[in-house]
């Protein structure tokens, strides 16, 4: 029998949820989203600063976003693509941002997870 990806990725969900890695919790504080809300500007400078076209929604209308879709889609020069999320230090990824990594890796792509600046400069370095 054989099961298609999103059946896959269900069942992967699913299984994670029993072992209770699913409960993640929400980015209330203040001091946290400043802190997330000041790595996107960082980031979206260097994007700037390199001429990359950067695909970002806005933060404060997340209905408006695919769920679970990465902060940053960045086209940078020489074809390369690069799928950034940006959290905090002690920031988590929720479920639904997990199944679209999980998805997004089927596919042959990376949703590369940053918390700092640096971590963001060192990706792209890599690339």
């Amino acid at each position: 029998m054989r099961i298609s990806s999103a059946e896959f990725l269900a069942l992967q969900l699913r299984l994670q949820a029993k072992r209770g890695q699913s409960h993640e919790s929400e980015h209330s504080a203040k001091a946290s989203s400043n802190s997330e809300a000041s790595l996107h500007q960082e980031i979206l400078t260097e994007c700037q600063r390199r001429q990359w076209l950067v695909l970002h929604g806005s933060m404060a209308h997340k209905t408006f976003r695919t769920i679970g879709e990465p902060d940053f889609a960045i086209l940078q020069d020489g074809g390369r693509f690069l799928l950034v999320e940006a959290k905090t230090a002690k920031g988590k990824l929720t479920t639904a941002q997990r199944a679209f990594a999980m998805m997004a890796e089927l596919l042959g792509h990376k949703v590369n997870v940053v918390r700092s600046l640096s971590q963001f400069l060192a990706i792209c370095e890599a690339k």
